[in-house]
């Protein structure tokens, strides 16, 4: 082996073990860490994703520990497939300790494995025997064994748990057997300590102590700059801007360095040379650029898990994304809080998300790029079936109070429910369920209570008839009893009367005789007929009673015949009724089996109809769209024709005007795209940065005093004041550039800028747009909310535009241009409105939580003071830069500044450079009236007398 020297061409290299001598390996704390443990016999495992520089690791740990006398092995399942048998892979791996241990002339393997195979002895007693037997007897120094590709191992075709226990017993030895302590092991591999034994019926793997391997971080990567020097102008600031993008992942760090010497544009500033060698070979067509693979890599990891686990990890993955802070932003926690999970480690593993300050994040600015959320969501719909996917992205995409509808009933949730068994589903999908379980229940509770309302409705006409027909009965009954009493009052009255009239008779034929006989007894008889005149006269009072006894008998016998009719027709109805109830019952019955069935059948139409109306809402819209731009388009033509003429004439005129717009607006871009620059330098270095964004905010000033409102530049302000903001520790608001889905949906609010040449509309589409007051046509598009824009409004300036949203934030937008300037992040509810001050200078939001804040907008002239008080320590010692800052030349810097320029303008003289120290002579004179003297004549004194001291 040759060894490198200094005179080597350096180069990175992308992929695979790093060797032993390569000059760019990057020393981590798990480098440091891992040496130390083995080299103390501590059991270790490394397991992380795949290509974060594990082999390279062990080389070197290895490297290190056989340097120190310790004899090293590796046993690495990789090299041999996966398709061997137990006693085939032991074989092997015994024979591979034999040959880095260098025990051939010690034994005899293939006697020795032969002899021991014919006593029946197995594959894992055959591998104890190996080690107590012989390499723990031929060998007296200390032993580290590299266990490397664990989760190759671990996809063998048998049973590995019988290894892992064995290596577990090996550790336990050391209490009884002092040759042991001399044994160590070191695993290696994508896999948790959870994955190594299996079997419920054993004890866990829990020896070892867990290695963490963390990205490089800028003060150890250095190293990796040995490649840049004289490829580009500033090699460190390069390394910064490329382990920002990368997070120190190991693979993409030397990937994304290879590129940037093959591509290096050294007119670009290193950040954007860098994010433009991310974008364009790594972001940009990623799957076919990602040679050789690792993007690929970490796809596959997820989306090729097991369909019960992957659900689960995009899922979390999701929940990460979401909570991830946007760029530039002053919120630096992001993410969601780790556990150690399963499915979080699993997630972990696939190297896309990394565990920092206690959460889970994702693991750099690439990843979130390339596995982005549309990239989940696709993800999401792939593992949904077909009806479940359809019914669950309408219901994602419909407003709450229509949510309900797109929910799974009846078979289609009990296949929903099939599907979903044994899975980790998302927190969505699990909502999505949960509600159209709840929905199913409340549906199923309602055919319920109304079976039981049509049971209860039956049994109340069934009792009504009952009693009705009770009722009747008992009236009969009792009319004729009545009827049957006064019959037989009647015939006794009748038999009294007879009697009487016949006794009267029986007395007259015997007075006649008797008063004809006994003179004497006519008085007698006188009043006897007297009596019976009486008797007569009562038996015709007695007749005549009967005679009205007999006209009511007759009429209560007549009623009795009506009431006993009325009871049979009453009894007839209550029979029809119960019928009728029955009949009823039985319609309630086949309507509840067939609203049943009309039910599943609309389900599956709801479904059917749910794509169909999503895709008559697209066309509609773009009809709606298409006929929209069309009227636009006639109106722009009438107008065009009817100015025609006009313009004609102002032609001239226009064209000495857009000559001078045209420059305005270059500069106005040029500014622009600096104070961009200025933002995105901030990152990797505040002071350059900030110096560089006053002078930027210097020029935006003298343009707009001298073109006014065409001169105004958004950008270097507010760049200024996030700048600002951040290194004063104030809690300022990050500029965020995002875009989202396009305008459709209700418009909530509008409002005419202050000229009322422009209007502002707010919409529940997650966006607000600008509008031409006069013509219609659209200005601007204001794309970032997460969910529906309540109110917007125009500055007093009619610069700016505020918005508030229901996604809990407001945001500031350039009214010109739709591009987002700050976002007002803080309230805890809906933002529900929010309006400038009328000067301009403050905002107000008002919220759902109960509060309303009031935020300021600094204008560029205090900006630029606290840019100046902020570098005043900084600008006094460096007197060449405060030259270049026109605003921050006051009496308090240029006074104890301009004796630090003196000096310095001394020292070029010396140097031989007069020119450059006339010019500093003539600023601190400038600086300081009371130098007094001869910027010349000094100078050149200075240099002459530096000669002759020569």
């Amino acid at each position: 082996m040759t060894n490198p020297t200094s005179s080597t061409p350096f180069s990175y290299q992308v992929g695979g073990s790093l060797p032993a001598e390569y000059r760019g390996y990057v020393e981590r704390q798990a480098d440091r860490e891992l040496y130390d443990r083995l080299k103390s016999g501590e059991y270790c495992f490394v397991f992380n994703s795949r290509q974060m520089g594990k082999s390279s690791l062990r080389v070197r740990v290895m490297q290190k520990l056989a340097a120190e006398g310790v004899a090293c092995a590796v046993i690495d399942p990789q090299t041999r497939g996966t398709s061997l048998s137990e006693d085939q892979w032991y074989a092997g791996t015994i024979k591979r300790l034999i040959d880095d241990l260098h025990l051939q002339e010690k034994i005899d393997f293939s006697s020795w494995w032969k002899d021991l195979a014919a006593q029946s002895i197995s594959a894992v007693e055959r591998f104890t025997y190996f080690i107590d037997r012989v390499l723990l007897a031929e060998l007296s120094q200390d032993v580290v064994i590299f266990v490397e590709e664990i989760d190759n191992l671990l996809s063998l075709k048998f049973d590995t748990d019988g290894f892992f226990i064995l290596i577990r017993s090996f550790f336990e030895r050391r209490a009884e057997d002092l040759r042991y302590r001399r044994l160590t092991f070191a695993f290696l591999g994508v896999a948790t300590p959870s994955d190594l034994i299996v079997s419920k019926r054993s004890s866990a793997f829990n020896i070892g102590r867990a290695v963490e391997m963390s990205g490089f971080q800028l003060q150890e990567a250095q190293p990796l700059m040995q490649g840049l020097v004289g490829k580009v102008d500033d090699p460190q600031a390069v390394l910064q801007a490329v382990l920002y993008w990368t997070g120190g992942q190991p693979f993409l760090t030397q990937r994304v360095l290879n590129l940037v010497v093959q591509e290096a544009d050294l007119r670009l500033s290193p950040p954007d040379l860098v994010a433009q060698v991310v974008t364009s070979q790594l972001i940009d067509n990623w799957e076919a650029q990602d040679v050789p693979p690792h993007l690929k890599t970490i796809r596959d990891r997820i989306l090729r898990s097991d369909e019960r686990l992957r659900g689960r990890l995009l899922g979390i993955y999701q929940q990460v994304l979401d909570a991830e802070p946007p760029p530039l932003s002053s919120r630096k926690e992001g993410g969601i809080i780790a556990d150690e999970s399963y499915e979080q480690l699993q997630l972990r593993l696939t190297g896309l998300v990394v565990k920092r300050e206690g959460r889970l994040k994702v693991y750099n600015p690439i990843y979130a790029q390339v596995f982005n959320g549309q990239w989940v969501a696709r993800a999401l719909a792939d593992l949904r079936p077909g009806f479940y996917g359809e019914a669950f992205k309408a219901w994602q995409e419909a407003q709450e109070e229509q949510k309900e509808s797109f929910l799974l009933r009846g078979q289609a949730l009990r296949e929903a429910e099939t599907w979903a068994k044994g899975k980790r589903l998302s927190k969505e999908d699990e909502r999505f369920l949960d509600d159209s379980q709840d929905v199913e229940k409340r549906d199923m509770e309602r055919r319920l209570a109304a079976e039981t309302e049509a049971n209860q409705i039956l049994t109340a006409a069934r009792e009504q008839a009952e009693t009705e027909l009770e009722t009747a009965n008992q009236a009969l009954l009792e009319t004729r009893e009545e009827s049957g009493r006064i019959i037989k009052k009647a015939n006794r009255r009748n038999k009294l009367s007879l009697l009487g009239a016949l006794g009267a008779i029986a007395i007259a034929a015997i007075a006649v005789p008797i008063s004809i006989k006994a003179t004497n007894n006519f008085r007698v008889a006188q009043t006897n007929i007297t009596k019976l005149n009486g008797d007569n006269l009562r038996l015709l009072a007695e007749q005549r009673k009967l005679q009205q006894d007999k006209i009511t008998l007759d009429s209560n016998l007549r009623q009795t015949r009506r009431k006993e009719k009325l009871a049979q027709k009453n009894l007839s109805v209550a029979r029809g009724k119960l019928k009728d109830a029955d009949r009823k019952f039985q319609q309630a019955q086949n309507q509840a089996r067939s609203a049943q069935q009309q039910y599943l059948q609309a389900q599956e139409r709801v479904l059917v109809a749910s794509a169909q109306l999503a895709q008559v809402n697209r066309d509609r819209a773009a009809t709606e769209r298409d006929k929209v731009a069309a009227e636009q388009q006639f109106r722009l033509a009438a107008a065009q024709q009817q100015k025609a003429e006009r313009a004609a004439r102002q032609a001239e005129r226009a064209a000495r005007q857009a000559e001078i717009a045209q420059e305005t607006i270059l500069a106005v871009n040029r500014l622009e795209r600096s104070g961009e620059v200025a933002s995105n330098n901030f990152q990797f270095g505040q002071i350059p940065a900030l110096v560089e964004a006053i002078q930027v905010g210097e020029a935006a000033k003298a343009l707009a005093q001298k073109k006014g409102r065409a001169g105004f530049a958004a950008n270097p302000l507010y760049a200024l004041q996030t700048m600002l903001d951040t290194v004063e520790n104030r809690a300022g608001q990050p500029w965020q550039h995002q875009t989202l889905l396009a305008h459709q949906g209700y418009v909530w609010t509008a409002a005419f800028s202050p000229d009322g040449k422009r209007i502002v509309t707010a919409s529940s589409d997650k966006t607000a747009r600008v509008w031409d007051a006069e013509t219609g046509r659209e200005i601007a598009s204001l794309n970032g909310h997460q969910s529906s824009v309540w109110t917007a409004a125009f500055s007093p300036d009619g610069k700016r535009i505020v918005t508030a949203s229901e996604d809990k934030t407001g945001r500031v937008w350039d009214a010109e241009t739709g591009r987002e300037i700050a976002s007002l992040n803080g309230h805890q509810g809906y933002v529900i409105t929010a309006a400038f001050s009328p000067d301009g200078k403050r905002i107000v939001t008002a919220s759902s939580d109960k509060t309303a804040r009031v935020w300021p907008v600094e204008n560029l002239d205090r900006l630029l003071v606290r840019g100046c008080n902020w570098l005043k320590n900084y600008l006094i010692v460096n007197p060449q830069m405060l030259a270049k800052l026109s605003t921050c030349q006051t009496a308090d810097l240029t006074q104890p500044s301009a004796s630090i320029l003196m000096e310095q303008s001394e020292a070029l003289a010396r140097e031989g450079k007069i020119n450059e120290a006339i010019e500093g002579f003539k600023i601190a004179q400038k600086w300081n009236p009371s130098l007094r003297f001869d910027p010349v004549a000094r100078a050149n004194q200075l240099a002459n007398d530096a000669k002759k001291e020569k």
